[in-house]
């Protein structure tokens, strides 16, 4: 006989989804600074006509590549 998924409340979700944003925005926010970077590491080189906006909300976390025909070098 089937079973009834137990519902999981509203607050363990805004939780559980909190905490993926999170790591998301600092992995972004990581990525960018490595590629900003003009250490040893070649393989990100920093294009200053390419501007990336990372924006935290609530709701949501985006992040918007400005000109996506341009190849970043």
């Amino acid at each position: 006989m089937a079973v009834q998924k137990k519902r999981i409340s509203m607050s363990k979700k805004h939780i559980r989804q909190n905490f993926w944003k999170n790591k998301v925005y600092w992995a972004g926010i990581k990525a960018f600074s490595l590629a900003k970077s003009p250490g040893i590491l070649k393989a990100f080189l920093y294009n200053k006509q390419v501007i990336y906006y990372i924006i935290k909300t609530w709701k949501s976390l985006e992040i918007i590549l400005i000109d996506m025909n341009q190849r970043i070098r």
